[in-house]
């Protein structure tokens, strides 16, 4: 009887073992290979995550250009800067008039197929948290963080612009830092969650200042001069790419090719205010004029950012702003009293100014308020007061590290040059209404060179 009862147990404990056997060896069928617990698996989806292609690429959409030569490195509260790039979702803001491209970092269209073409494989449990191991494990993404420098423009993978001075030594392009690096979460859960998603705001970054994409270039004392310093950066690729701690390389393509790397670059090019002619304005190069785009993986061209995308504003002192200055109208030949850079309201409907002082047309009541919504990105309003009408901007705290050099002379604010009519043959020509000069008007001819010293320019232009 015993025997007869434990002959029947070990025959049931059989069948059970042998049931769940099969069951295991069938259960892939039904996606659990797909899940952690699978050693062998697993193995197998990492080596399919990081076969994936580098994940991101970045797209700014504002660039400014300072043209004081400062003769000391400015202060980071002073918000002066020589280059400035920034990245912005313009869509239910005053600069939406502008019809600025849009700008932030996203994921490229190769990662996003890539990704698409193994996805399936995982649980749908389990794809986000796969997606998230895909970009924060990518290889070349791991230890990469975004960053901002002039680069040469023979290798910009691996070089940093080398500028020159003219006493004949060289300076290295400064890079600075962009975003934490990609492999927080505060970055690439934003894409987990939005997956083609073009994104500028990362709510979640550390600290204030790596919220938003932009970043600024400062360059001491003009590299010695303001001649100097345009033609070094005309000469180098203003860059955005990708890199990590010290190292000078950047993410790219091709760990041989010095020039292919992720990410884009800009040409810069830089002239005299258009209104002057040559003769009129023999000061250095002032304005950023237009910008080119470059596609650091492939090397090709994009936008060409100029006309009607570039403008430009006197930068004025906060003792010379409301003092008074003479010009003539062309279109009355009237001559005029004006006050040089008074404030301006925001959305003022009778704000209109004199012809010779309209800069480029922006005088609909949508574009005034749209042109000084991108410039308040760059330059806040507890440091500069701007004036789009009569196009000027005065730095509240720190304006005089930008005409340091001028040894107090007052600057050729008029943008209106001439000569004197023959009624004001007693005038000299190359003369100018000093600071609080309100006698009879007095006329100039030109600014730089022996003439009056010419004005300094903070420029912006904006993706078409």
């Amino acid at each position: 009887m015993f025997k007869g009862n434990f002959s029947w147990k070990v025959v049931g404990l059989l069948v059970a073992a042998t049931f769940l056997i099969v069951t295991f060896q069938n259960c892939g069928s039904s996606g659990f290979e797909n899940t952690d617990f699978d050693d062998m698996a697993s193995i197998t989806q990492d080596e399919r995550l990081a076969s994936l292609p580098f994940p991101y690429d970045v797209r700014v959409n504002q660039i400014a250009f300072m043209s004081c030569p400062y003769s000391s490195q400015p202060s980071a509260d002073s918000h002066l800067f020589t280059v400035k790039v920034g990245a912005y979702d313009n869509v239910g803001t005053p600069a939406g008039a502008l019809n600025i491209g849009r700008g932030g970092l996203e994921l490229t269209p190769e990662f996003i197929a890539g990704w698409g073409s193994v996805a399936s494989t995982y649980s749908s449990t389990v794809q986000r948290q796969k997606l998230e191991e895909a970009l924060s494990g990518n290889p070349q993404a791991a230890n990469a963080q975004m960053q901002l420098s002039f680069r040469d423009s023979s290798q910009p993978r691996t070089t940093l612009g080398q500028f020159f001075n003219p006493n004949g030594s060289t300076y290295s392009s400064p890079k600075v830092a962009m975003l934490p690096a990609l492999n927080q979460p505060s970055i690439y859960k934003e894409f987990s969650a939005n997956l083609n998603g073009k994104i500028s705001y990362f709510p979640t970054a550390p600290t204030r200042d790596e919220t938003n994409i932009e970043a600024s270039l400062t360059f001491p004392a003009g590299l010695n001069s303001q001649t100097s310093l345009v033609g070094n950066l005309s000469g180098s690729l203003l860059t955005i790419g990708f890199g990590s701690g010290t190292e000078n390389d950047l993410a790219g393509p091709s760990a041989t090719d010095s020039r292919l790397a992720y990410g884009e670059a800009f040409r810069m090019s830089f002239g005299k205010p258009p209104q002057y002619s040559s003769t009129q304005f023999l000061g250095s190069p002032s304005i950023l004029t237009s910008v080119s785009e470059e596609n650091l993986e492939t090397g090709t061209g994009g936008n060409y950012w100029a006309a009607g995308r570039c403008f430009y504003f006197k930068v004025v002192k906060p003792e010379h702003r409301l003092n008074r200055m003479y010009a003539v109208d062309p279109q009355t030949s009237m001559r005029i009293e004006t006050t040089i850079c008074p404030p301006e309201p925001l959305y003022a409907d009778n704000a209109r100014p004199n012809s010779y002082e309209r800069l480029q047309g922006l005088y609909a009541n949508l574009q005034r308020p749209a042109l000084l919504h991108a410039m308040r990105r760059f330059f806040p309003p507890a440091q500069f007061d701007i004036n789009v009408s009569k196009g000027c901007i005065v730095p509240l705290q720190s304006a005089e590290i930008c005409y340091s050099s001028y040894g107090g002379q007052v600057p050729a604010y008029s943008d209106v040059f001439y000569h004197p009519n023959p009624a004001d043959a007693n005038i000299p020509e190359g003369s100018y209404s000093t600071a609080g000069d309100l006698g009879s008007p007095r006329f100039h001819r030109g600014c730089g060179g022996t003439l009056v010293p010419c004005p300094q320019y903070a420029s912006i232009c904006v993706r078409p």
